[in-house]
C-alpha cells in the first residue's frame, strides 16, 4: 500500500483538478447563471431566437431537465451561427470517434474475454 501512496496521490489531484476544470470554471465565467436564465425566461426559448426549448422527453423530470441543458450547451455548436463553433463540434467528433473505436476493438479483443471492457 505504501507504494502507491504518490499514485493514489496524484489521482486524487488530478481529480479535484477535473472536478474544477469542469464545474468551477462553469460557474465562473457565468455559463450556469445564463443556463439557468435562459430556463427561468417564460416561456423558455433557445439563446438568440424565439424557438421555444424542449422541455419533455422522457417523462422523468430529472433526466429531462438535464437534457434539455444539454440543448441549451450544444445549440450554439448546432445551429451553424458561429461557425468556429460548428468546426470545433466537427473535430470533438471525430476525437470522441477514435476513442470509441479504440473501446470498441479493445472489447473484441480475445485477451478482454470475460471482463467488463467486453461486455
Amino acid at each position: 500500500m505504501t507504494q502507491h501512496k504518490p499514485t493514489i496521490l496524484l489521482f486524487l489531484l488530478l481529480a479535484i483538478s477535473a472536478g474544477d476544470s469542469i464545474a468551477g470554471l462553469a460557474f465562473r465565467n457565468t455559463f450556469l447563471s445564463q443556463t439557468d436564465s435562459y430556463m427561468a425566461a417564460k416561456p423558455p426559448v433557445l439563446p438568440s431566437t424565439s424557438i421555444p426549448i424542449r422541455s419533455h422527453y422522457t417523462g422523468i423530470v430529472a433526466l429531462d431537465e438535464h437534457l434539455t441543458k444539454l440543448v441549451l450547451v450544444f445549440w450554439e455548436t448546432a445551429w451553424g451561427n458561429v461557425p468556429a463553433l460548428s468546426l470545433l463540434a466537427v473535430y470533438m467528433a471525430g476525437q470522441c470517434l477514435a476513442t470509441h473505436t479504440i473501446v470498441v476493438l479493445e472489447g473484441l479483443r480475445a485477451g478482454n474475454k470475460g471482463r467488463i471492457v467486453s461486455l
